[in-house]
């Protein structure tokens, strides 16, 4: 049996959240190990959790979209981290 991608998700658009999040949970090969708008929670759920692929934005108040993927590769080196934006 092969096992589920674990992601997590970060960003401060609900809607982008929420829409992101609705469309991966009905993925059978894919768990979602949290969705935030806040990124003070990223590095609890890093250390609890093996999260495959880290969804972030660039820009969020808190941690930006840099620092948090410094974060994440720091805590947790095997996560593959996504940004997306709409920024140019």
């Amino acid at each position: 049996m092969h096992e589920k991608t674990n992601i997590l998700i970060v960003d401060d658009h609900k809607m982008f959240l929420d829409g992101v999040t609705r469309i991966l949970t009905d993925e059978p090969e894919i768990s979602i190990v949290g969705s935030l708008t806040d990124s003070t929670k990223v590095a609890d759920l890093l250390l609890e959790h093996a999260v495959d692929v880290l969804i972030t934005d660039v820009e969020m108040p808190g941690l930006n979209g840099a620092k948090l993927c410094q974060l994440a590769k720091e805590l947790s080196p095997q996560t593959k981290v996504m940004v997306v934006s709409m920024h140019d």
